[in-house]
């Protein structure tokens, strides 16, 4: 009985100091979560100039016609993908080619290429999620935040322990809710699962 009341001490220290600790990460991957749930409607509101003049009516280029137009523009670059994100909005996902006279890849200041896809004209350009170029580039450093807390691998390997720590928590809270005592269990369980709405902070 001692041994198990001693386990519970460790246990419950473990379930306060690991929820303390997860309280940033929920609040981060929450608040930028939140953000991205209207991504399409603040990207037009932070960034019109990446939008085409709405027309209703008119006939879109194809994708590969959209492609040629954007390594016509950027010859120092080939398109990865073309995506169609909306009917006034194209993005050409572009990668640097190599330079013959050095032999190393072109260093453009983007990778992303955005076209009006009715006439193939350019709307504007952006690295994606690099907060340094403004405003422009304000939603994808959300996602960024969001996904990987704008750290690349070592953030995806943080989030990822985060989660594998919270999801031990909840092991661990359910565990304590277990009575020590095995004698009038479901008796004793119920109140381990009831809001005590007059306690006190723990001690």
């Amino acid at each position: 009985m001692r041994a198990n009341i001693a386990i519970r001490r460790v246990f419950v220290w473990l379930h306060h100091w690991v929820g303390l600790a997860m309280t940033g990460f929920l609040v981060l991957v929450g608040l930028t979560g939140s953000l991205l749930a209207f991504n399409n409607e603040l990207e037009r509101l932070i960034s019109p100039q990446l939008f085409a003049t709405s027309r209703p009516d008119a006939t879109l280029l194809d994708l590969g016609a959209l492609a040629a137009r954007a390594e016509n523009m950027v010859p120092e670059a080939q398109v990865q993908v073309v995506s169609l994100t909306a009917s006034d909005q194209a993005v050409a996902q572009m990668m640097p080619r190599t330079n013959p006279a050095t032999e190393k890849p072109y260093q453009p200041n983007f990778d992303q290429l955005f076209l009006d896809p009715g006439t193939g004209e350019e709307l504007g350009r952006r690295m994606n999620g690099d907060i340094t170029q403004g405003w422009i580039n304000f939603m994808p450093f959300i996602y960024d935040l969001h996904w990987r807390l704008a750290l690349g691998t070592t953030g995806f390997w943080i989030l990822g322990i985060a989660a594998l720590a919270w999801t031990i928590g909840c092991f661990i809270g359910f565990y304590l809710t277990l009575p020590v005592a095995i004698e009038n269990f479901w008796v004793r369980w119920k109140p381990g699962w009831l809001v005590k709405w007059r306690a006190g902070l723990p001690g």
